[in-house]
């Protein structure tokens, strides 16, 4: 297996800020992710399903498809730091535990994001193309800029 391709939802703070830390770990392999609201995601037969709208699907690159706890389970065995923790949570022992965990964080999930003030990446980015970026020749840096220097001479 060399790369797995994680289905997730980019209208959730809470999921992107997941996608986001998924991100910034050292894998053991390669990770893509996909908006399930993307064409791409859509256009394939029997992926995601509309009436599980809570569900994060993976798919590996060897043909797999994971979905649910064993989705959640399959990103963390693909990182370094915590593959260990992957196999733990796997087992007969806690994989109902940690079932009920995922489970419950999927259904509040939007709740979460609200709770925590986490934005979807789309609105983020929206949010900065609207903001005026002002230059350092012109505006309020140029100015400060200006008396720093003054102030040395």
């Amino acid at each position: 297996m060399r790369q797995l391709t994680v289905y997730y939802d980019a209208e959730c703070g809470f999921c992107c800020r997941v996608r986001a830390w998924l991100v910034s770990e050292p894998s053991y392999v390669l990770m893509r992710f996909v908006p399930r609201q993307s064409t791409e995601a859509t256009s394939r037969p029997g992926l995601i399903h509309a009436d599980k709208p809570d569900e994060m699907v993976v798919l590996d690159s060897d043909g797999g498809v994971y979905r649910g706890t064993s989705a959640y389970l399959m990103c963390i065995w693909a990182l370094k730091r915590w593959r260990p923790w992957a196999a733990r949570l796997a087992s007969p022992a806690m994989r109902p535990l940690v079932r009920q965990a995922c489970q419950m964080l999927a259904r509040h999930r939007l709740g979460v994001s609200d709770w925590f003030g986490l934005e979807p990446d789309a609105e983020v980015i929206d949010r900065l193309s609207r903001e005026r970026v002002v230059g350092c020749e012109t505006g309020p840096a140029r100015a400060l800029a200006l008396d720093l220097s003054a102030d040395q001479t």
